[in-house]
């Protein structure tokens, strides 16, 4: 009984991230596919966020990508696109690995460390540039 009392809060809480996606995904024309490119959303919810993206006709697009702070790469696909093949080929041109199956495949594209460094170094740029402190 008690899993029961937390599903309306998990329900809202996927909605809510489904509402997200929805208004900060970007349009990426990739061979002629529509692909959706979302930042933001951890790797627990990024199938069923995908996959709820992936049906919505309104949005209609071929494949989502879900990219996060990890320096990462998350992708969601449907019809004849081959999502594994993208993420090999793009983890490959970066130096890291990546692979998957055709409908949902994953690859590094920069280490985390990194992608920390770059942050904070856009955080640092912006508070001088403001002179908070």
């Amino acid at each position: 009984t008690r899993l029961w009392t937390l599903f309306p809060y998990t329900t809202l809480f996927r909605s809510n991230l489904y509402n997200f996606a929805k208004r900060v995904i970007s349009d990426f024309d990739f061979k002629g596919y529509k692909l959706g490119v979302i930042y933001g959303i951890e790797g627990d919810y990024q199938s069923i966020i995908g996959d709820k993206i992936l049906v919505d006709k309104k949005l209609n697009y071929d494949a989502v990508a879900f990219l996060n702070v990890y320096g990462t790469v998350s992708f969601r696909s449907k019809d004849n696109v081959d999502v594994s093949e993208i993420a090999q080929k793009l983890g490959m041109l970066v130096g890291y690995s990546g692979g998957g199956h055709k409908h949902a495949a994953g690859c590094r594209i920069c280490d985390k460390d990194e992608m920390k460094k770059k942050m904070f170094e856009i955080f640092e740029h912006s508070m001088d540039k403001i002179r908070i402190l």
